[in-house]
């Protein structure tokens, strides 16, 4: 396998140290994130789910591209009955702040990974984005993330001037707490074309 060096490392690493990069960038990079859900989700014979979409998942190049990074756990936990999202969480600490909260289901059939939870993730990472902060930024310990997960609570609306009443409705529908009801990665895609479009 060869792939390119990526000079600016991930998402998150970038976001802290380019602090002041503006709006326009910003939203570049999350069309970069989206079309590519948007292109594994709608190239190939089966859908390819990320299940892992985190800000250390995605990678920044160069030119400033954001690209996908690490399917390893959507393959993994589609050919494994019985591995829950939970189960495999262990191998990849740290991704709770982005995670859809049906993916800790009790249920092996409620707690697979979709394409609707990659759009939670999505949603999660949109934030992230805009306020160059990681998800619930003010919790400290898993044990406050695991208790805001269960009980499904949404993140409160962040005082900054990036998110426009626009961002944060997408963002909120992105983590509907009904999965079908978040929206498509196209329809993310479009959002997003949208406001570059602005």
């Amino acid at each position: 396998l060869v792939a390119p060096w990526i000079v600016n490392g991930n998402l998150t690493s970038f976001l802290s140290k380019n602090e002041t990069l503006g709006l326009r960038d910003r939203l570049l990079l999350l069309r970069g994130i989206a079309a590519g859900l948007n292109y594994h989700g709608n190239t190939f014979l089966n859908t390819v789910v990320h299940g892992d979409l985190t800000g250390n998942n995605v990678l920044i190049g160069s030119d400033g591209t954001a690209y996908l990074a690490d399917f390893g756990l959507s393959g993994t936990l589609t050919r494994l009955p019985g591995m829950t999202y939970l189960a495999k969480l262990d191998c990849h600490p740290g991704a709770l702040r982005w995670s859809a909260p049906e993916l800790f289901s009790a249920e092996e059939s409620d707690s697979a990974v979709t394409t609707q939870s990659d759009i939670y993730s999505l949603g999660s990472i949109m934030l992230q984005v805009f306020t160059g902060k990681l998800p619930w930024c003010h919790l400290t310990s898993d044990y406050q993330m695991y208790h805001v997960i269960f009980e499904r609570k949404r993140h409160p609306r962040p005082v900054d001037d990036r998110i426009t009443d626009q961002h944060w409705g997408f963002m909120t529908s992105c983590w509907s707490k009904v999965p079908v009801e978040r929206p498509s990665a196209e329809e993310t895609l479009h959002f997003i074309d949208c406001e570059l479009a602005l």
